[in-house]
């Protein structure tokens, strides 16, 4: 059955440990732990799922740090009735003083097998997710927004 890959990214204004991004990582195990007790979360990427890819945007000379997340969910009203509200709402509006204003996506979402993570294959793994992010960035994402649909959905056809 297929299910929601979904796939979160930001650039942080400061490092781990200063006192400006120090409520983002005081509340990551709060919301990974909300996240896994909440209807529709099949799975976390523990990283076992594939090599961890940063997307261009992140620079590691540059920025102090880019968290990111790579889920899997029953469906898209799941991973939104846990993004909106309870602790990552919270989080959510206060992303502005943890992570600098994104000039690029900042989740990729996309219909995967179930299975597709745990069988241990790299379909759209976090590189492919990276460079769907560079493409959506680069050009305008409502002229490919057709095109981006028929990549994830080869990519699903196809592994």
């Amino acid at each position: 059955m297929p299910r929601i890959a979904f796939y979160t990214f930001g650039i942080l204004r400061e490092p781990y440990g200063h006192p400006q991004v120090q409520g983002f990582f005081d509340r990551i195990d709060s919301v990974f732990e909300q996240a896994k007790n909440s209807e529709g979360f099949i799975a976390l990427d523990d990283g076992t799922w594939g090599e961890y890819v940063w997307p261009r945007f992140y620079v590691k000379e540059k920025h102090a740090g880019a968290p990111a997340t790579l889920s899997l969910w029953r469906d898209i009203e799941s991973v939104c009735a846990f993004a909106y509200k309870n602790l990552h709402g919270e989080a959510l509006k206060l992303r502005e003083e943890w992570a600098v204003k994104p000039e690029w996506p900042t989740y990729v979402a996309w219909w995967v097998e179930d299975d597709i993570f745990r069988q241990g294959k790299k379909q759209a793994g976090v590189l492919n997710i990276c460079m769907i992010m560079v493409h959506l960035r680069l050009h305008s994402i409502s002229k490919n927004l057709l095109m981006l649909w028929e990549i994830l959905k080869i990519w699903t056809e196809n592994f």
